[in-house]
């Protein structure tokens, strides 16, 4: 099936050691599917387009030389799933890839699951924990739960 091309609200690059073998994991880990890639002067990937959902678009670009680890340090990309569960989700990237976190529930009526990639970026799959509550629900329960931990 080809994708769809439409102006992007906002979407997220990153700069990752290895195009084809990044845009590769997130195939098989995480289900995103490709868009399209680009080829680089040498014949190897140098930019993947990559997609989760509608307007839930990933840019892998090559980086141009060596990026410490962690690369984001401090960032988290989140991702609203749609149609699958973050307990599937994390069953599978559990199967596939060691560093996952979760699924957890947390006070703000989310369920969340954790992913580390490849080149050390932290990925975050949410998923609404219980549609039935209202946003004063939300807003008390967080107002009543402990302080939440750091990710």
């Amino acid at each position: 099936m080809a994708e769809d091309f439409y102006p992007m609200p906002s979407f997220v690059t990153l700069s990752v050691a290895d195009v084809s073998a990044s845009a590769s994991w997130y195939q098989s880990v995480l289900g995103f599917r490709v868009v399209f890639t680009m080829p680089g002067p040498g014949g190897g990937v140098v930019l993947a387009h990559l997609r989760l959902a509608r307007y839930a678009d990933l840019l892998l670009v090559a980086a141009r030389a060596p990026v410490p680890l962690p690369r984001g340090a401090g960032v988290q990309l989140n991702f609203t799933l749609g149609d699958r569960t973050v307990d599937d989700l994390a069953t599978h990237a559990r199967s596939q890839w060691g560093r996952v976190e979760g699924p957890v529930t947390q006070p703000w009526n989310a369920r969340e699951v954790y992913v580390i990639d490849p080149d050390g970026y932290r990925l975050a799959f949410i998923q609404q924990a219980n549609a039935g509550l209202g946003i004063q629900d939300v807003v008390d329960n967080v107002s009543s739960a402990p302080e939440p931990r750091d990710h």
